[in-house]
């Protein structure tokens, strides 16, 4: 974008992918966000289910969340 600002920078978050020039990248957007965001919806609890995992171990990692 500095070296083109006219450049055309396409974001396809049904295609995970950013696009500009020839070039084409793959890009991680969660299966609950895409979802939302393709049919105008968002589902938080979704996320959060989606994301246990990584809450509990973060909650794990917490020195005032061990008993």
């Amino acid at each position: 974008v500095d070296a083109d600002p006219s450049l055309q920078i396409t974001v396809d978050v049904e295609a995970k992918e950013v696009r500009y020039g020839d070039t084409t990248l793959s890009a991680f957007v969660p299966e609950t966000a895409r979802d939302a965001l393709v049919h105008g919806r968002w589902d938080p609890i979704g996320e959060l289910l989606e994301g246990a995992d990584a809450v509990t171990a973060t909650a794990g990692a917490l020195a005032y969340m061990k008993a």
